[in-house]
């Protein structure tokens, strides 16, 4: 089945089976390691991309189900602006997620901060509940947070 979808800003099509997931496309048709392969039922979360601006893990996906969607991958969120903007209110509130859970803590991130520079302590918590990574503590990941929404504001309302 001919699949066509946006990929990181790009109109890209393939011929793949329409039930291959998601996940195995990105990794093996267009090189996207920073989504891993891990345990296939959307419980790690190393799969995470985003479908649409919506958080969505990739190893549950069918091919088919990306016809038509705009798919964006951390590697492409590495070099936009929101991405400056939460590595910087990272590293001040000395937020450093480690290699595995890296690329969903900041997706996670800049989705969140998408709906409000300025989320609740309670909104942060159920928001980043799904990442089960204990490599940050609860407080320095809502200090990090904080201060990447505060970065954020301040560069969107300059313009």
């Amino acid at each position: 089945m001919i699949i066509e979808f946006n990929l990181n800003e790009k109109a890209v099509n393939i011929n793949v089976p329409p039930q291959k997931r998601l996940v195995d496309i990105l990794r093996e048709e267009f090189n996207l390691f920073s989504i891993h392969h891990e345990c296939g039922e959307g419980l790690c979360g190393r799969c995470t991309i985003l479908m649409n601006d919506k958080l969505t893990y990739s190893c549950l996906i069918p091919a088919f189900k990306a016809k038509g969607k705009n798919v964006a991958t951390y590697e492409w969120f590495q070099e936009s602006e929101g991405y400056q903007d939460i590595t910087k209110g990272f590293k001040y509130a000395g937020c450093y997620p480690c290699r595995h859970c890296e690329s969903t803590r900041m997706l996670a991130a800049h989705t969140l901060l998408e709906t409000s520079f300025r989320p609740s302590q309670e909104e942060i918590a159920n928001f980043m509940s799904f990442i089960t990574c204990g490599c940050i503590d609860f407080t320095t990941l809502f200090s990090g947070l904080i201060e990447a929404g505060r970065i954020r504001e301040e560069r969107v309302h300059e313009r």
